[in-house]
């Protein structure tokens, strides 16, 4: 349905302007109750306003007629004739027009807009397209009876439970039955569109062209032709060949010389322009905000004079043309992410130089125009600039409305009292019908579980925003690391060989996963599978092959070995776990006490032997410290891993998750698609997502897929309801588990050579007057912070808490950390050498920011690409095999895709021979074989600290880490546990 816009503009003596409005006035803003009543016997006009507009000093005026209405110019016209004739009397008598055939004085003053040269300018703007009078108070019908029946019944059952309840009483009404059909509003689809002001300019400049400069391609082309012609005829093809390439590059020189003198012109009338600053007019300010503010929304009568010559018309019609090739793009009924406009318009008064801003939207003057400035002032400017005393604009869009207060002032001198205005539904905004549609449709077409937990959000709120996370479906270690909950452990798992018993153990109420921010105070269970896990619960092979590649293959095998360099003793075969010993599932249990953990692992153990499973490893991770406990889950005192060093401190944020609200920080802030599945990552797109048929979801427990982002071989049918397919991981995630032993003797004496190898180096720091200082110095050299978190950037010559008087005082590895460690700094802009945090150190190679392009923004969020989300622990020395393992790290991260996070880190990063400039070292913590006699990993085994007086050349570092277990897991959602623990359909 496309809405009609009429505009109607009729000159009038400008002496009867006041005259005109008064009568107007008696008609009403808001409109007269007998006039609501006349118009509402028929359904069709959304907004209607008339005024009558003074020509500022000139002899004419107009009577504007503006009007959005579901029916046709011609149709509209008589409606509002045949309604509102009585009304309509005294008003044109007072204009000094006849009133005997309104209908054709109207119909032959309409004013039709456009942006070609020929046509009256203008541009139009509907905020709810597809949406009828009609169906608009249908559905806020519809909808309040679906709250009454809320808050009057106590539906039982889940979510799609209480939508068919809901849905049958619905039915019995014999007025809202029909709306059970579904009706699709435009506005209630996702858009995406990737492409930024860059990409698409080239095509824009390329129709603006071929749109308003035609005339000189056409007398290129008519002049090249004749050239052409004369060339072959007098000297042959080849001669008219070189002619023809010389005539379109003429044509193209000619073109060029005729933008170029317009945009020259344009900034010389810039430069010239003198912007007015004055204040508004007291007496009409003060009947316009008389008139304001009498419902839920507003309405505005914008007139502005354009300036004077053939350019500034020309570059309106190019303003006009762009903000509406530009819209094309925005979600439909927005502008940019602006929703709350319900209709508006420009148009400039046939035979005038005033140009009439028309605007319907909810909510206050002030928060409209806050909205814009903020927003979408570009477009604002990119017409207003063009007309008298408008803010000081450059380039045609820039600068202008980007100044608030003098623009508000500027709106405020153009605004003209509206005398009057009808509106169908005053007591609806925007969202509210947004909202109305979407519990209509929701209702009419929601079939999975996920569609109707959505529709339920509505019923309370307004419609969620496109890629708002769902949070009750994702699993509770996206949002934190647990520090309330400082016990923990972790089984790896190998499922039943019947899909059945798989299905069955993951239906134990003893497996109860925990979803959403908010955990259960005692104790929480967190869930991963692996592909193997998957197969073993029912998955068929298509299903499989639609995961991640690298997921498919595992950490294991020799691809992701190479990859990785598990090379030497870290190689999967000399693995605990993982390698030979397959490991379906990974169960990690976190509790309050260690008691309440005792008690967890116990019934987990029972549950899964209990249904022919076994648990390959047990792995107890290191109770976190009282302090750390009772410091809130906050950043101070913060848990050491093993050499002594603040873990966790440099952590991606979530946009959208309570850590993203309370700490905003700009170089750490990604979205949530980085991490989730579903969602849109740092640069718009989505991972593609594993299909399930609908058939094999009787029971609507997963959400339906978006056939954009659907990978495998499943027809996808277009229409909502029951037989679309399924996305298997939305809301999931992919978890990498590696446990890493650490030698901290080895490091120690490895820090203690290094030590050594220094002191005498000009460019050690003077003030290094100890061993143990210069032992600190150095690793934190190797690791890129001192052991107390804070950073080699802003501190580079001592620690944060700097230096205790003897060694033994100093915080060791199990000690508090007396400060809170800095992590707001760019490596690239303040150290782009290296001289304070070397490029071969742990964390520099593991998130460089933006150090290949000091400073660069965009550098930044190509790294942000890279990050990984970790949420490891420190686990404790064990006995394995009548062995004692050395303490080490849990290491756990979250990725939205393996290849491009953990694998892309670990590959082109850390363990790169050659890395920003330096050569032939890895990363000096993740070292490999040297101390197993490979002379090529021992000639690696090094690290280079750049100084002011030359480098540091650190060799023969000792590998003092080993890989002894590890997988690549996929963290289902709520709804792919619920439908995975369900008997297989059919």
């Amino acid at each position: 349905m496309t809405h009609c816009f009429l505009t109607i503009a009729i000159p009038i003596e400008e002496a009867r302007v006041a005259a005109t409005n008064a009568a107007l006035d008696a008609m009403g803003n808001p409109a007269a109750r007998e006039i609501r009543v006349a118009l509402r016997e028929e359904l069709k006009i959304h907004f209607l306003s008339i005024g009558a507009i003074s020509g500022d000093g000139a002899a004419r005026g107009h009577l504007v007629i503006e009007a959005s209405s579901d029916d046709s110019q011609a149709e509209t016209i008589k409606l509002i004739v045949t309604r509102l004739d009585p009304w309509l009397q005294p008003v044109f008598a007072a204009a000094g027009l006849p009133a005997s055939n309104l209908v054709g004085l109207l119909g032959r003053h309409v004013v039709e807009t456009g942006q070609g040269w020929f046509d009256n300018p203008g541009l139009n703007h509907t905020g709810t397209p597809g949406m009828t009078v009609r169906r608009i108070r249908d559905e806020y019908d519809l909808a309040r009876k679906v709250r009454t029946l809320w808050e009057d019944k106590n539906y039982p059952g889940n979510a799609v439970q209480i939508l068919a309840g809901v849905r049958a009483d619905i039915a019995r009404d014999e007025k809202l039955a029909p709306l059970l059909k579904l009706e699709p509003a435009p506005f209630l689809v996702e858009t995406k569109d990737d492409s930024s002001i860059l990409s698409i300019a080239p095509g824009l400049l390329i129709k603006a062209i071929t749109k308003y400069f035609w005339l000189v391609l056409l007398v290129g082309v008519l002049l090249t032709g004749l050239a052409v012609w004369g060339a072959w005829r007098s000297s042959g093809i080849a001669t008219a060949v070189l002619t023809a390439l010389a005539g379109l590059g003429l044509t193209l020189l000619a073109l060029l010389v005729v933008l170029g003198l317009i945009y020259a012109r344009l900034r010389k009338h810039e430069a010239s322009d003198l912007p007015d600053n004055s204040l508004p007019d007291a007496a009409v300010l003060t009947e316009v905000v008389r008139r304001e503010n009498k419902g839920m929304q507003n309405h505005m009568t914008g007139v502005s004079r354009i300036k004077a010559g053939r350019l500034r018309a020309f570059t309106l019609r190019l303003a006009f043309w762009i903000i509406g090739s530009l819209a094309s793009r925005f979600r439909p009924g927005y502008l940019a992410d602006i929703g709350t406009i319900h209709f508006a318009r420009w148009v400039v008064l046939p035979g005038t130089d005033q140009l009439v801003f028309f605007s319907n939207f909810g909510g206050s003057w002030e928060s409209y125009l806050e909205d814009f400035i903020t927003k979408a002032h570009t477009g604002l400017t990119g017409v207003w600039s063009n007309t008298e005393g408008f803010p000081k604009a450059a380039n045609l869009f820039l600068e202008g409305a980007t100044d608030g207060d003098p623009f508000k002032r500027w709106a405020r001198r153009q605004h003209r009292p509206t005398y009057f205005w009808y509106c169908a539904y005053p007591h609806l905004t925007t969202d509210r019908i947004r909202s109305n549609a979407s519990i209509r449709q929701g209702l009419a077409g929601a079939s999975t579980e996920d569609e109707a937990k959505a529709w339920l959000a509505n019923l309370g709120s307004r419609m969620p925003p496109v890629g708002t996370l769902d949070t009750p479906e994702i699993q509770t270690i996206v949002f934190g690391g647990l520090k309330h909950h400082p016990h923990a452990a972790s089984l790896l798992l190998t499922l039943p060989d019947s899909a059945e018993a798989a299905r069955a153990w993951l239906a134990d109420p003893g497996v109860k996963v925990a979803f959403g921010d908010q955990p259960d105070p005692e104790k929480v269970t967190q869930l991963a599978l692996s592909a193997s896990g998957l197969r073993r619960l029912g998955l068929d092979e298509a299903q499989l092959s639609a995961f991640p590649f690298a997921f498919n293959m595992g950490m294991a095998d020799p691809v992701r070995s190479n990859i990785l360099s598990d090379t030497g003793d870290d190689k999967p075969a000399r693995w605990i776990w993982g390698g030979d010993r397959t490991v379906d599932a990974a169960l990690i249990l976190y509790g309050a006490t260690k008691a309440i953990l005792g008690t967890m692992v116990t019934d987990a153990t029972a549950s899964i032997t209990g249904q022919g499973g076994s648990v390959v490893h047990e792995i107890g991770l290191r109770s976190l410290d009282e302090a750390a406990q009772a410091s809130g889950g906050g950043r101070r005192n913060q848990q050491k891993e093993a050499f002594g060093f603040a873990d966790g401190v440099s952590q991606p944020i979530i946009r959208g998750t309570r850590r993203w609200m309370k700490d905003t920080d700009a170089i750490h802030a990604v979205e949530p698609g980085e991490f989730l599945l579903g969602y849109p990552d740092n640069r718009g797109g989505r991972a593609l997502s594993p299909l399930v048929r609908s058939e094999e979801d009787p029971g609507n427990l997963l959400p339906v897929a978006d056939p954009s982002y659907a990978a495998g071989h499943y027809p996808t049918v277009s229409e909502s309801g029951a037989n679309r397919d399924r996305d298997l991981v939305r809301n999931g995630s992919y978890l990498v588990i590696r446990q890493i032993a650490q030698d901290v003797a080895a490091f120690d004496k490895s820090v203690a050579h290094a030590a050594e190898q220094c002191k005498d180096h000009r460019g050690m720091p003077a003030g290094l007057i100890h061993q143990w200082q210069r032992e600190q110095w150095v690793a934190a050299k190797m690791v890129g912070r001192w052991r107390d978190g804070t950073s080699l950037v802003r501190y580079p010559h001592r620690p944060g808490t700097g230096w205790s008087e003897e060694p033994e005082k100093d915080p060791g590895a199990d000690g508090p950390i007396p400060v809170e460690p800095d992590n707001g700094f760019l490596l690239g802009a303040e150290d782009p050498v290296g001289e304070r945090c070397p490029f071969g150190s742990h964390i520099r190679r593991s998130n460089p920011r933006e150090s290949l392009t000091p400073g660069s923004m965009e550098q930044l969020d190509i790294t942000n690409r890279h990050r990984i989300l970790r949420i490891g622990r420190r686990y404790v020395a064990y006995k394995h095999d009548g062995k004692t393992e050395p303490e080490g790290l849990f290491f756990m991260c979250l990725n939205g895709d393996i290849e491009r996070q953990f694998e892309f880190i670990q590959q082109t990063w850390a363990m790169a021979m050659q890395f920003m400039g330096v050569e032939n070292e890895v990363d000096a913590i993740l070292v490999r074989g040297a101390q197993e006699g490979d002379e090529r990993e021992r000639r690696l085994a090094r690290l280079t600290i750049p100084t002011p007086y030359g480098p540091i050349y650190v060799r023969n570092l000792r590998d003092v880490t080993q890989v002894r277990g590890g997988g690549y897991f996929f963290l289902p959602s709520r709804s792919a546990l619920a439908w995975l623990s369900k008997p297989a359909a059919g």
